[in-house]
């Protein structure tokens, strides 16, 4: 079975989240690096990308639980698509939402608001919701652009260029390279060998701007600016090797229409205020951190690191690596490896709070489901732990700053909260239906033999039942779960009063009509303290209503 944390997954990757503090310090605390000025009302200082009142604006009541014209616009622009090519997508959009809410209200009938996973979940989307705030205050207002830079940067955006590299993985493959171009070899044979099944021409290649070059490498860009057509670079040092770069084409965008000219001005404008608010959001973050002199204990982290290799690691790997064996060498004899044992005991001293082991496993076990710890070797896996430990001191003080200044008080965090609350409360309901459910291997094979169709290979053959087992078992509880759902609303909707607001329903600044074209995009907000989606939205199960 699926726990609530999985079942509120929706997709995201949070590859970053394993890289160091430092090194990820603009994602620490930049929350809306691709949503600048947000939806905000009530307490916000920034301009709100949603029509002003659409936060009052009431489109449907469902018992006590309103929702919102805001609500429903931002669940409904970042919701699943299937409900967009429907022939009244708004409408059913609406149905679908108010199915969630009678789901809820039914939760918190039966106490699943204190549900203990619930309401941590919900204290870290405060904490993360307050941090975006700390940073409109802190961080977005401070940034300005003036206008020679945005001129320079425009001009830099219109230049395009056509980028080829060597790459060489140590010095002497980069000596070999060099000998071959001093002898005459024409850089693209020598590019076209390094070309094979894992290496396409889009990993030795790159067509960008001037502008985008130098924000996302601004040392190649600096080089770049050096080279005349058709030149190589000299050796450009990197982490993983070394590169030897042509461009091998340049032009200037001198036409542009007044509307072009326009929208990239707009583009740019984006652009430099995100790289002035990320290294704004460095230095404030290296500050909060460097301020606090955080130490690790290590005879507490060697706890911790046996605790996590027990979890995440194999059986096989974890005695391999003796990780009991050398905690017990390092900190004494331990009785046991239980989390309650050492719950209290300090992990990284600070000067204000010191943060206990406990405070960082519950920290941990709310964020388990997306982290991944580098496993090749006992060094790396220390140091991959080590990281984790260092991104929750970052969230912790981030979060008590926040809160010290009552951030999460302000109307908008209350606001979401509560949108929060309410989806969790749903998903805990929906998760309780679910297990609920009872499913003997007998109904998995009757539903098998009567789905056939859906259980076959790429050329056509139908697959064998042992082959699909967990497929079909998979689909058998959510075709269970969808019959459920429609006898539970059903009910609901007469035990709950539901009332539309049809006049503001048909007033939403939003298209009515279907969009066949429509398709799923995997949404998620970047940096913050607390993955999660940027908003609630409706679930993708509910296309088996359809």
């Amino acid at each position: 079975m699926t726990t609530l944390r999985q079942g509120l997954r929706c997709r995201l990757s949070l590859a970053t989240l394993g890289a160091t503090v430092f090194i990820a310090a603009g994602a620490a605390l930049n929350v809306f690096a691709a949503t600048e000025g947000e939806h905000q009302n009530g307490n916000s200082k920034h301009a709100p990308l949603l029509p002003a009142g659409m936060d009052t604006v009431v489109i449907a009541r469902v018992g006590n639980l309103d929702i919102t014209a805001e609500e429903f616009l931002l669940s409904y622009e970042f919701g699943p698509a299937f409900v967009k090519k429907h022939g009244k997508p708004v409408e059913r959009y609406l149905d679908f939402m108010i199915n969630e809410k009678l789901l809820a209200l039914d939760g918190y009938a039966l106490g699943f608001a204190k549900d203990q996973e619930v309401a941590t979940m919900l204290t870290e989307i405060e904490g993360d919701l307050a941090t975006e705030e700390l940073y409109r205050d802190d961080i977005l207002s401070q940034v300005v652009i003036d206008e020679k830079e945005l001129v320079q940067a425009i001009d830099k955006e219109r230049i395009h260029l056509e980028l080829k590299w060597l790459f060489a993985a140590g010095r002497a493959d980069l000596a070999k390279y060099l000998a071959q171009l001093s002898q005459g070899a024409p850089f693209d044979t020598l590019f076209q060998q390094q070309l094979n099944d894992s290496v396409q021409i889009g990993n030795r290649s790159l067509a960008t701007t001037r502008f985008r070059l130098e924000d996302s490498n601004p040392e190649m860009a600096q080089v770049v600016d050096t080279l005349s057509y058709g030149k190589v670079s000299p050796p450009i040092a990197a982490p993983d090797g070394f590169y030897l770069v042509k461009v091998t084409n340049k032009w200037t965008n001198a036409i542009m229409t007044q509307t072009e000219h326009a929208e990239l001005k707009q583009a740019v404008l984006r652009a430099l205020r995100q790289r002035q608010a990320d290294a704004l959001s460095d230095r404030y973050v290296n500050d909060l951190m460097r301020n606090q002199n955080p130490i690790i204990n290590r005879r507490t982290f060697n706890i911790l690191r046996a605790l996590v290799g027990k979890t995440v690691l194999s059986p096989e790997k974890y005695q391999d690596w003796n990780l009991t064996g050398k905690l017990m060498s390092e900190a004494g004899p331990l009785d046991s490896l239980d989390m309650e044992r050492y719950r209290n005991q300090t992990l990284v001293r600070l000067q204000n709070d010191n943060l206990l082991l406990g405070d960082f496993w519950t920290w941990y076990q709310a964020r388990r489901a997306y982290i991944r710890f580098d496993s090749d070797s006992p060094q790396r896996f220390f140091a991959s732990l080590k990281q984790m430990v260092w991104r929750s001191v970052r969230d912790k003080l981030l979060i008590d700053r926040a809160r010290q200044r009552g951030l999460q008080e302000r109307l908008t965090v209350r606001r979401q909260k509560q949108w929060w609350e309410e989806k969790l409360v749903y998903a805990r309901m929906k998760q309780e239906m679910l297990d609920a459910i009872r499913l003997t291997e007998e109904q998995a094979k009757h539903f098998y033999q009567q789905k056939l169709r859906q259980y076959r290979d790429q050329t056509g053959m139908t697959l064998p039942y042992e082959k699909v087992t967990d497929q079909v078992r998979q689909d058998c509880y959510a075709e269970a779960l969808a019959r459920n759902l429609f006898r539970a609303v059903n009910v609901l909707k007469n035990k709950y009063p539901v009332q539309v607001n049809r006049a503001a329903l048909e007033a939403l600044p939003i298209e009515a009509a279907p969009d066949l074209k429509a398709f799923d995009l995997i949404t998620a907000k970047k940096g913050g303290t607390f993955p999660r989606p940027a908003t609630p939205t409706i679930d993708f199960d509910w296309k088996l209503w359809e």
